[in-house]
This record gives C-alpha cells, structure tokens and sequence, in this order.
C-alpha cells in the first residue's frame, strides 16, 4: 500500500518506483514459488528452469519499460536497462524453444516430467507466454503479445503430445499417430476461432489476421494430411467436421465484417 500513500502525497516518481517495484516483487514470488514446488516434486528439467529464467527476466524488462512510459526521470538509464532484462530473457527463452525443447532433443534433461498437464512443460512455455501477453498488453506492443501467442502455441501442441506420448516420447523420431494428428488440428481450428474472435472484439487486425492463418493451415493439414490416413467412417466424420468448420469460419467472416462496419459507422 506504499505506492497508493505516496500518490495521496502527490509524490508521483516515488508512487511509480513503489509501484513497479511492488508488482516485480510479486511475479517474482510467484515465479520463484513454482520454481520450488517444481524442486520439491523433483520435477527438475532444462527447458522448465530456462522458461522460469526467461519469465524473470521478461517480467523485470516489462516493469522497467512500464515505469519507462510513465516517467519522464532517467529515461535513459531504464530503457537500457531494460534492453539488458529483455535479451537475458529472450536468450532463455530461445534456449527452452530449440536446443532444450523436448520435442526436438530426448536426452534426459529434456524428459517432461509431472502428470497431466501440471508438468513440466508448465514453466517453461506457459509461464512466459502469459508473461509476454500480459506485459504486451499493458505496453500497447504487438510484436511481444505475438510472440507471447507463439510461445503459448508451443506449449499447447508439446502438451497435447505429451498427452499422447507421455514424458519420454516426445521427440519426433517416436512419430505422430493419427489420433495425435486429429488432435493438432482440432487444437488449431480452435485456437484459430479464439484468436480470430479475439482479434475482432479487440479491434486488433494482428490477432484476427494470426487466428485467420491458423484456420487456413488447419484446413489445409486435414485436406493434405489427415484424410489420407483416414479410412471409411472416420474419413467422412473428419470431413463433416471440416466442412462445419469452414462453414463456421464463414459466419465468423461475415459477423466480423458487420461488427467492423458498425464500429466505423459510430
């Protein structure tokens, strides 16, 4: 309650200083507490300590810029530092995307650990997807809320392959069943319908053109991919479920063309 008792004083520059301090401290506490659960289950893995390293990093980036904005004191000194917080979590997070993600790499500190979806696949993807999203949002930045919505997607499609394959069959030299194959591109469609949905809601071209893509590369997979591993009546059920999709899609278009059009017209 400092910030609050310092804006009352009208001393703005230390309220803002209390404030992000404040709320640093508290996502810091956050993240630093499922750290140690994570040691205390003996649920330890790379890409989870590296996606734990990248959101402390991410978070105290997000916090100087958002004092950056609202400051006009050592505008300078926070930018750069900033710059410093940003790339330390960027370099982490890259880590936990490509050498140590274990869908690419299976030796043993690769290996999802942790049941169902509280595993470890949870801190190194979810964790700082959330953290750029939020922070993005609250910046008014695009390119962080798109790369959060990508980190989030890896995330999505690891633990829907961990459903699939468990914690020691992750990587791609196991093969993808055709269930599992199913399951991708249902997750896509949807993801796809959210972020569009979102996206025209929000009034963000951005979002609603991703979610746009992403229903277009589901349509394509189950049309390329799917169905040819298909045979009798799932083929035709995988086609129904196309077809209602598109035609979703198709009504999404239209009620997002008159939302848009009412919107200009107020």
């Amino acid at each position: 309650m400092t910030w609050v008792w310092l804006w009352g004083a009208e001393r703005r520059e230390a309220a803002l200083v209390a404030e992000t301090a404040s709320a640093a401290i508290a996502g810091l506490t956050a993240t630093l507490l499922v750290w140690r659960l994570f040691q205390a289950l003996e649920l330890e893995a790379a890409h989870a300590s590296a996606g734990l390293t990248a959101t402390i990093w991410l978070l105290l980036a997000a916090v100087e810029l958002d004092h950056w904005h609202r400051s006009t004191r050592f505008r300078h000194v926070r930018l750069g530092i900033a710059s410093v917080f940003g790339a330390s979590g960027a370099v982490a997070l890259i880590a936990a995307l490509t050498i140590l993600n274990p869908v690419f790499n299976g030796w043993s500190e690769t290996i999802v650990a942790g049941p169902g979806v509280l595993n470890t696949l949870l801190a190194a993807y979810l964790m700082p997807a959330c953290m750029l999203v939020v922070g993005g949002l609250r910046l008014r930045a695009r390119i962080p809320v798109a790369m959060g919505i990508g980190t989030g997607l890896v995330w999505f499609f690891a633990a829907i392959r961990h459903f699939w394959q468990g914690g020691e069959g992750m990587t791609l030299d196991h093969g993808i069943s055709a269930p599992e194959s199913l399951s991708y591109s249902l997750a896509v469609i949807c993801v796809g319908a959210i972020l569009f949905f979102l996206g025209v809601m929000r009034g963000v071209v951005m979002v609603r053109r991703m979610g746009t893509v992403l229903l277009g590369l589901a349509a394509g997979k189950v049309f390329l991919l799917d169905a040819a591993s298909l045979t009798g009546l799932i083929r035709v059920a995988a086609f129904a479920g196309l077809a209602a999709a598109l035609g979703g899609l198709a009504w999404l278009d239209r009620w997002a063309k008159a939302a848009l059009g009412r919107r200009e017209r107020a």
